[in-house]
């Protein structure tokens, strides 16, 4: 016993020695390093333990706003040059923001069956360069993303919705993405411990804009949605995420200009062919006109519609019939099984065999194509999916 309380005032006598002691602990020599951008130092130096910085210089990066110097990547912390002192050796980052014009769907009120009523607005948004912890709800950001090579970003901490991730982007299957829910739905007990930087959303989440922004107000989020797709849309996008991610600016621009030429090439050799875009869901087909989200068959693959007074007034197209199909009689079908990108069966044998579909002038003339379900219907607005729709169109040529 008496050697035990002879060791535990000695423990006590080193812990008062020490603490009394002006060159332990908080003292020394402390490193200081300044990065504008990336993980290069612009700028080092050594300070005295409890020393005050002077700011440097505002630095520049390319045309962004500078924002401050923080002690973290995330900017969570940024550091008080009047205030703070140094106690450890720090790094010091610079947060740069651009600034961005996007369309978010905003929850305006309710209806009077209590659900909530959304509103199309243009917005200007300031974000951060540079994100390190992103989430998106739109898939086609990851088949992007993929296509100039994910590492490239800068992202360190990546979560998207992984039920019935297509085969095109299933590296994204590992553990080391979460999974954050469902296309509408978000898992919000994994957003609470990812808390993101940037939120990205998609056709399908784009009515989640309010809430998220309500419930992460610190958190960025980007609009991206290309529903009705266009190429003219996938060009914003494409030129939103180079302002956001500059380290792949190039590798984007290059894959804009290759969809570019490819599509200008496509569009020199339709002649003034009608055509007809039918989706298969089931054992029922339902057609899409110019102006409905497969427009683009019209508007910029430049295919003449087979129905011209056609309006499409639901979103998976208007129900018709075989009959329908036969009287409006197009000079190309082109066949879009959703059945098949939603995991579930079709019947685009059936329908292909049909005797009003085959006496069409398209079924007199093989000209019937199937479309690849999952670049059409759950990847419209990716690089590879965009090619891939460019090339299911180009069947028709290479016959």
């Amino acid at each position: 016993m008496k050697k035990l309380i002879i060791n535990t005032l000695l423990i006590v006598m080193i812990t008062i020695l020490t603490a009394c002691n002006p060159l332990s602990g908080g003292s020394g020599i402390k490193t200081i390093e300044f990065i504008d951008s990336g993980d290069t130092p612009i700028e080092t130096y050594e300070v005295a333990y409890g020393s005050k910085l002077e700011a440097p210089d505002a630095p520049t990066y390319l045309d962004y706003e500078f924002d401050g110097w923080y002690e973290d990547s995330r900017y969570t912390k940024p550091w008080n040059f009047d205030t703070h002192t140094v106690k450890k050796d720090t790094k010091l980052y610079a947060k740069w923001l651009t600034t961005i014009t996007q369309t978010v769907s905003i929850q305006v009120g309710f209806n009077s069956s209590n659900e909530p009523v959304y509103e199309k607005q243009v917005t200007l948004s300031k974000v951060n360069v540079n994100p390190k912890v992103v989430v998106t709800f739109a898939l086609e950001v990851v088949d992007i993303f993929q296509s100039v090579g994910f590492d490239k970003t800068g992202i360190t901490f990546f979560g998207l919705p992984k039920s019935n991730l297509p085969a095109s982007i299933s590296a994204f299957e590992s553990n080391k993405y979460p999974n954050t829910g469902t296309l509408f739905e978000p898992n919000y007990d994994t957003l609470d411990l990812m808390m993101p930087d940037l939120i990205i959303l998609g056709g399908r989440s784009a009515n989640l804009y309010t809430s998220l922004k309500q419930k992460y107000p610190n958190t960025d989020i980007i609009d991206v949605s290309n529903s009705t797709f266009s190429f003219g849309k996938l060009n914003e996008v494409m030129d939103t995420l180079k302002l956001v991610f500059p380290n792949i600016s190039e590798e984007l621009t290059n894959k804009q200009n290759l969809i570019d030429a490819k599509l200008s090439a496509l569009q020199s050799k339709v002649n003034g062919q009608n055509a007809l875009f039918l989706q298969v869901n089931g054992d029922q087909i339902s057609v899409f006109g110019a102006g409905s989200r497969y427009g683009v068959i019209y508007n910029e693959f430049k295919f003449m519609p087979s129905d011209p007074g056609l309006q499409t007034l639901e979103t998976h197209g208007n129900v018709v019939s075989f009959e329908y199909v036969s009287e409006v009689n197009p000079q190309i079908i082109f066949l879009m099984d959703r059945s098949a990108a939603i995991g579930s069966t079709g019947a685009l044998d059936q329908i292909m065999n049909n005797a009003l579909i085959k006496n069409t002038t398209a079924g007199k003339n093989s000209d019937i194509y199937v479309l690849d379900p999952i670049s059409w219907y759950i990847l419209p607005g990716g690089v590879e999916s965009t090619l891939k729709m460019i090339e299911d169109i180009e069947q028709i040529f290479n016959k």
